[in-house]
C-alpha cells in the first residue's frame, strides 16, 4: 500500500514489476506520478537486478557468502560472462558489479549537474532524480520518472543531460563482456603510452576479441546510417525546434535508442513514415 498515492490492482502490480525485472519499459501507470518514492525504489531495486542478470546476481551473491559454487555453475557463467578459464568467472562477476556501480555512479553525479536547478529545488529530489535516470539507463530499462522521458518539457533542450544518457544505456547496451574487454584493451593502451621505451612496450594481439570487435562495429555502423537518415528525415519535422546542436544530438539520441534503451526525447507520434521504418527495423 506505501508503493502507490490511491492503491494498485494486482494485474498492474505484477504487470509493472515483471516490465522492470524484464527491463522492457513497458508500463500500464505513469511511473512518476502513479508511485510513491518507496514504489519507484522497489521498481529501481527490480531494474538493477533485471539489468545484471539474475543467474549473474544470485551466482555471485551464493558464492560470495557460501564461499564456493559448483562446477557445472561456473561451466554455464563461464559461458556467460566470456571468460577463457572457469577459474575467471568469479573475477569476471566481481567487475561487473564494481562496473556497474562505478558506470552509475560518475551518470547520476553528471545528470545531477547537468540539470536546471528551478526544475528540481529539493536536493534529494534532484539526487533520486539523477540516480532513478541513471540506472534506468544503464540497464537500458525504458523507466523514466518524467512522463513523456526527456521529451518533457524543461528537459528536451537539455543536451548534455541527453548526450550523458546516450553514453550510459550505449554502454549498458553493449553488454559487460564487451565492457570489460574494453576496459582491458583501454588499460592496455594507456600502460604502452606511458612506457617510453619501445622494449617496454607490450604487444598483445587480440586484446579487443573478436567478439567485440563485431558487436562494436556493428553497433557504430547501425547508429552511424540511422544517424545521418534520422537527421535529414526529421530536420524539419520533430528537429525543427533545435538549434542545428540540438539537431545532432537529437538525431543521435533517435539512431541510438531504438536497438536498446527504450527512451525518447522527441515526439514519437510525429514521426516521419520512414522514419518510423527505420525504428522498426533499428527495434
Amino acid at each position: 500500500p506505501k508503493a502507490t498515492h490511491n492503491g494498485i490492482s494486482f494485474i498492474d502490480a505484477l504487470f509493472t514489476s515483471t516490465s522492470a525485472v524484464c527491463v522492457t519499459g513497458l508500463i500500464v501507470v505513469d511511473t512518476g506520478t502513479y508511485f510513491t518514492l518507496f514504489g519507484q525504489s522497489v521498481i529501481l531495486f527490480l531494474i538493477q537486478i533485471g539489468g545484471l542478470g539474475i543467474l549473474t546476481f544470485a551466482s555471485y551473491f551464493s558464492y560470495f557468502f557460501k564461499g564456493g559454487s559448483s562446477y557445472e555453475n561456473q561451466l554455464t557463467l563461464s559461458e556467460m560472462t566470456n571468460s577463457q578459464k572457469v577459474s575467471d568467472v568469479f573475477s569476471t562477476l566481481k567487475n561487473i558489479i564494481v562496473i556497474t556501480a562505478t558506470v552509475e555512479l560518475v551518470a547520476a553525479i553528471l545528470i545531477f549537474f547537468s540539470l536546471d536547478k528551478s526544475l528540481i529545488t529539493n536536493f534529494s529530489d534532484k539526487a533520486f532524480f539523477s540516480v532513478f535516470q541513471a540506472i534506468s539507463s544503464f540497464c537500458n530499462s525504458g523507466f523514466s520518472t518524467l512522463n513523456t522521458i526527456i521529451y518533457e518539457t524543461g528537459f528536451r533542450f537539455n543536451y548534455a543531460l541527453q548526450l550523458i544518457i546516450i553514453a550510459t544505456f550505449v554502454l549498458g547496451g553493449l553488454g559487460f563482456p564487451i565492457v570489460v574487454n574494453i576496459i582491458s584493451f583501454v588499460k592496455h593502451k594507456i600502460v604502452n603510452i606511458f612506457r617510453f621505451n619501445s622494449k617496454a612496450k607490450k604487444h598483445k594481439p587480440w586484446v579487443l576479441n573478436i567478439n567485440s570487435r563485431i558487436t562494436l562495429v556493428t553497433t557504430l555502423s547501425l547508429t552511424a546510417i540511422a544517424f545521418i537518415l534520422f537527421l535529414i528525415l526529421e530536420y524539419n519535422n520533430t528537429l525543427a525546434e533545435h538549434s542545428f546542436f540540438g539537431k545532432l544530438v537529437n538525431a543521435l539520441f533517435g539512431a541510438a535508442t531504438p536497438r536498446t534503451a527504450g527512451f525518447n526525447s522527441i515526439d514519437m507520434t510525429a514521426l516521419a513514415f520512414p522514419t518510423v521504418m527505420i525504428t522498426f527495423l533499428l527495434m
